[in-house]
């Protein structure tokens, strides 16, 4: 199985580029993510979570999938500061992840 490329950042050996994950980063956005979906219907992590799943991903690949969102939002809102509804455009993001955008961006990560 495929592991998940979220999260990833680079680790630079001298002639070899490794993409390994930051284990701090990492292991807040699992609980972030978590904690989002334990929130039940107040946001759609849950939902985007028990869909992923249907759509074949496994449970951990499914909230990998879900911090990821929560990842690029959180960097978008630290760049660019924060908009009058800043959730609004997060729980659209979750309301619109599936499976199949993740292992293409998977698979499009694995290429670089």
């Amino acid at each position: 199985m495929k592991a998940n490329a979220c999260l990833l950042s680079s680790f630079t050996t001298p002639g070899i580029e490794i993409k390994m994950p930051n284990v701090q980063v990492h292991a807040a956005f699992h609980v972030i993510a978590e904690n989002q979906i334990a929130m039940g219907d107040t946001i759609p992590a849950e939902k985007a979570l028990n869909r992923l799943m249907r759509q074949g991903l496994s449970r951990h690949d499914a909230v990998h999938a879900i911090a990821s969102v929560a990842a690029k939002h959180f960097f978008n809102v630290m760049k660019q500061g924060s908009a009058a509804a800043p959730n609004s455009d997060y729980n659209r993001e979750l309301e619109m992840l599936n499976a199949e955008d993740c292992l293409n961006s998977l698979d499009e990560s694995e290429d670089d």
